[in-house]
Formats: C-alpha cells, sequence, structure tokens
C-alpha cells in the first residue's frame, strides 16, 4: 500500500469514527419515528378500518350496485386514476430519497478525500505545501462545517509540530541546550512560518471558533493549546482564543488588537513589547506573566490575575482594570495615566510609588491618601507636563 492509499484510508477510518456517535443518533430516532408511525397506522386500521375503506374505495360503498352503469364507471376510472398518481408519488418518494441518500454518502466520500489530501499537504517537508493543506482545511470547513471541532485538532496538533518551544529563562532566539531537539536547537525565529501563521488565523477565527464550540465550554478538547510554545512576533488581532492555554508560551512581540483572551490560563507567558489595544481580557489568569514594555491600553483586564506578574514599563492607561489582581506584581515605570485603579484588589503603597502616576490615576481612596503617593503623583503630573510641552513645541521651562 503507497502511502497516499495508506494517508486516504486513515482519513476514511477517523470520519467514520468521528461520524459513528452521529450515525448512532440518526438511526435511532429514524427507528423511533418509523416505530411510532407503524403503531399509528396499526391503531387506525383497527379502529377505523372499514369506514376508511369506505371512504377511499368507491366500489366498497352501500348501495353501489344501484347507481347508474354510466355513474360506476366513471368512478371507476377515477378511483384507478387516484391508485397510479398515488403509486407514482410513493415511488417519486423513494426515488427522492435514495437519491438524497446517495448524495450524502458521495457528499461524505468528496470531504473524506479533501481531508486525505490536505492531511497529506500538511505532513510536506515544504513550507508553501504545507500551508496550500491549511488553506484546504479552510476549504473543507467552509463546506462541512460540521467537521470544525475534528479540524481544530488538527490544526492544534500541527502548530505544536511546527512550532518551536519556547525559552523564556535565555535571550531571546538565543541558542537551545546540547539536550534539546534539532527543531530547538535551531535559533528560535522572529516571526511563526507563515503555515503556522495561518493556522493559527484559522484556528482562532470567531467564526471557526464557534462552530468548533457550539456549547462554547472553557474546558473544551478543543480549545486552542499554544502552552510552550515560541511565537514571537505573531499577529493574532481579532482572535478568539476564550479559554485557550498560554501557559508558558512567548507571545513577545505579538498583536492581540481587538483579540478576545477571556479565561485564558497565561501563567509564566511572555507577552513583551506586545500589543493589547481593545483586546478583551477578563477573568484571565497572568500569573508571573512578563508583560515588559507591552501596551495595554484601552484593554478590558476586569477581574484578571497580576499575581507576581512583571509590567515593568508597560502602558495601561485608560485600561479597564476594575476587581483585578496586583498582588506582588512589578509596577516599575508601568504608565498608570487615566487608569481606574479604584475597584483593584491588592494594590500595594510601595509598588505603586514605583509606577507613573497622574492626577488622572484613580486610586483606591486609602492609598490616593498617602502622602507618600501624592508627591508621587506631583512628580509624575511635572514631568508628564513636561514631556506635553516639549511635544508641543513649547518651552521646557
Amino acid at each position: 500500500m503507497t502511502l497516499s492509499r495508506a494517508i486516504r484510508w486513515l482519513a476514511a477510518q477517523w470520519w467514520e469514527s468521528a461520524a459513528s456517535a452521529e450515525r448512532r443518533h440518526r438511526t435511532l430516532l429514524t427507528r423511533l419515528v418509523v416505530t411510532v408511525a407503524v403503531l399509528v397506522a396499526v391503531l387506525a386500521a383497527w379502529s377505523w378500518g372499514g369506514t376508511l375503506w369506505r371512504m377511499l374505495v368507491p366500489m366498497a360503498q352501500p348501495g353501489w350496485e344501484r347507481l347508474p352503469a354510466e355513474t360506476r364507471a366513471q368512478s371507476e376510472s377515477q378511483f384507478r386514476l387516484f391508485v397510479v398518481q398515488s403509486t407514482a408519488a410513493v415511488g417519486g418518494t423513494v426515488a427522492l430519497a435514495y437519491t438524497a441518500r446517495n448524495y450524502r454518502l458521495s457528499r461524505r466520500g468528496q470531504v473524506t478525500d479533501r481531508l486525505a489530501k490536505a492531511l497529506e499537504r500538511l505532513g510536506s517537508d515544504e513550507e508553501y505545501v504545507r500551508l496550500g493543506g491549511v488553506l484546504a482545511l479552510e476549504q473543507v470547513v467552509q463546506d462541512a462545517p460540521d467537521q470544525a471541532r475534528h479540524i481544530a485538532q488538527i490544526l492544534n496538533s500541527f502548530i505544536r509540530r511546527h512550532t518551536p518551544r519556547a525559552s523564556l529563562d535565555a535571550p531571546a532566539r538565543a541558542g537551545q541546550s546540547s539536550a534539546a531537539s534539532p527543531l530547538e536547537r535551531d535559533p528560535l525565529p522572529e516571526r511563526p512560518a507563515a503555515d503556522v501563521q495561518a493556522a493559527l488565523t484559522l484556528l482562532t477565527r470567531p467564526s471557526f471558533w464557534h462552530r468548533a464550540h457550539p456549547e462554547t465550554e472553557l474546558d473544551s478538547p478543543y480549545a486552542v493549546d499554544l502552552q510552550g510554545l515560541h511565537l514571537e512576533g505573531v499577529n493574532l488581532d481579532g482572535a478568539w482564543l476564550r479559554g485557550a492555554d498560554l501557559r508558558g508560551a512567548n507571545l513577545s512581540d505579538a498583536r492581540f488588537c481587538g483579540a478576545n483572551l477571556s479565561w485564558t490560563s497565561c501563567a509564566r507567558a511572555s507577552f513583551a513589547e506586545s500589543l493589547f489595544y481593545k483586546a478583551y481580557c477578563e477573568h484571565a489568569s497572568f500569573k508571573e506573566a512578563d508583560f515588559k514594555d507591552a501596551d495595554m491600553s484601552g484593554a478590558n483586564f476586569s477581574e484578571a490575575s497580576f499575581w507576581d506578574a512583571k509590567l515593568a514599563g508597560a502602558g495601561i492607561r485608560d485600561a479597564n482594570v476594575s476587581h483585578a489582581r496586583f498582588d506582588g506584581t512589578d509596577l516599575e515605570d508601568t504608565d498608570l495615566e487615566d487608569t481606574d485603579l479604584e475597584s483593584a484588589r491588592d494594590l500595594k503603597v510601595e509598588r505603586l510609588l514605583l509606577a507613573k502616576l497622574s492626577k488622572s490615576t484613580r486610586l483606591p481612596p486609602p492609598i490616593a491618601e498617602n502622602p507618600h503617593i501624592q508627591e508621587r503623583v506631583e512628580k509624575c503630573q511635572a514631568a508628564l507636563d513636561v514631556r506635553r510641552r516639549i511635544a508641543t513645541g513649547g518651552s521646557a521651562g
């Protein structure tokens, strides 16, 4: 058996196993409907059989023999025509059902064949061939939306196979230890490969996500899994990453504009120099995550957890951090201008004294009344005013 035939056979087996549960459900429902219909027909025949027979068959009606011969002949002709038309209708219905069944089988075979070819391309050593395989999977999803869940599993596996592991403890793009695999010993790339980026774009597209997660469960086995991967410079603008696993991933210099990261697990992930403008990150866990010099302005981090996270140099101006947790968070040089922190939890004075505050920063009353905080606000506001005058061409005094 050739490799191509083996792949197609495996794809067919996978398709059958994936659709078996759905087929069993449909078969059970069909049998139930047929049984009920038969019982209703038997009951009707038992109760009103004679009446129905006389209503449908004119020759069985009382007084038939007393009717004129011409009337009887006309009635018999009309009855024969009715029988012929009914038989033709039943035959047409059976033929239509058979045609529909053949169409479904043919369509299933076509999708299986297309899926097998896409899987064959994904296994290629050439990047452009793998990119074509990802695009082929996208077409399969459009024509067979019920296969989105299974294709989500394929894309997750493909991304993990073709993306190097993150090395967050070493400098970016540094060489790996000699014990690492050949893939991990290569210098880490500044951008994901084109096929990996295309797979991520498809996997995190909102329409695809909702097809793969009709119940919107957060612990779904089809959720995006980027745990421990090196994806520096990835573009996830508008991505739907709800409930995704990003733990330990290197997502520095990435784009998340308008992305949905609610309920994500991002412990020990790196978002250094990443852009989160207008991102939705409610209830996300950023425990020990690194946001150094990241732009988080305008994002929604309500009820997110930044426990022991590093926000040094990050910009959180005008972000929604209501009820977010900042226990042990590094706020050195963090820009908090126009940020409402009144409902934020676990804020510490000693850490806020290292942040860039302004008069537009809203702090909890006990912290805002602290004289050291007030002094820090005045100092940062003066520096901010100087920068604004310089930016507008005025005198710096």
